[in-house]
């Protein structure tokens, strides 16, 4: 019995292995998109504000100017946390089936 369990154990490590090398894969399309999305929203980021600013000074009275700056600035976060949660679980996904087939 215990020798059916190592075989099983041992063939399904094995199996294991693509799915590790694919989510590796993933894990590090995702990081270089996660991290280029960054350093494009530092940029818009710097281009809205610039553009709250100058809508400040000439139009003091045009609230609704504020607001859908404010509210593109939280949608650039938004996505930028969405990436960045999605490349957290594709990395506890790999760091998992990774301990499975070395160890456990």
């Amino acid at each position: 019995m215990r020798m059916i369990m190592f075989l099983v154990k041992m063939i399904l490590r094995i199996l294991l292995i693509p799915v590790w090398l694919i989510l590796a894969f993933i894990g590090v399309c995702i990081s270089a998109v996660v991290n280029l999305y960054c350093v494009a929203k530092g940029l818009v980021g710097l281009l809205l504000g610039a553009m709250l600013v100058c809508t400040f000074i000439w139009y003091r009275t045009q609230y609704m100017n504020y607001i859908l700056l404010c509210v593109a600035e939280f949608m650039l976060v938004g996505v930028l946390v969405a990436g960045a949660f999605i490349l957290a679980l594709v990395s506890e996904a790999r760091d998992g089936i990774g301990r499975f087939i070395i160890g456990g």
